[in-house]
């Protein structure tokens, strides 16, 4: 799903992929770092405690503020602002990066507000304000 995050003002454009398994939204390092900058992204966990997240993209992690203008398939957008996971670069015993590519996850914490709507055919992702949804309709 595409979105744009706003940092400094600026619209940084970053893909999240819908997991609804996932506890909380997840900023992967490669994202991280094109949102924040490098040596915003290290100060991050030189000056915040880290936090271990468990899962398929385990590791430590930070919490950041961040705005999401989230786009959904079908023309629609909603601005949310939300306190996000920013995963650390993880590092194998060759100081190769582990996680560099690890994607970005849009979780229950953000999914929880709206209701998701998925079709397969035509594909589309649609997320609907829960105030506008009606469920006498459905």
């Amino acid at each position: 799903m595409a979105s744009k995050v706003i940092r400094g003002g600026q619209l940084i454009e970053i893909d999240f992929l819908i997991d609804t398994g996932a506890d909380s939204a997840i900023l992967g390092p490669q994202d991280a770092v094109s949102l924040f900058g490098i040596e915003q992204y290290q100060e991050m966990f030189e000056y915040n405690q880290p936090i271990s997240v468990a899962g398929v993209g385990s590791g430590l992690a930070v919490q950041q503020f961040v705005q999401l203008l989230l786009f959904d398939t079908v023309g629609g957008s909603i601005s949310f602002d939300h306190t996000i996971t920013v995963m650390k670069l993880a590092l194998d015993e060759n100081e190769r990066p582990t996680n560099w590519s690890m994607p970005s996850l849009l979780g229950r914490d953000i999914l929880e507000h709206f209701c998701l709507n998925l079709c397969y055919r035509p594909p589309a992702v649609e997320l609907e304000s829960l105030d506008d949804y009606d469920l006498s309709s459905r």
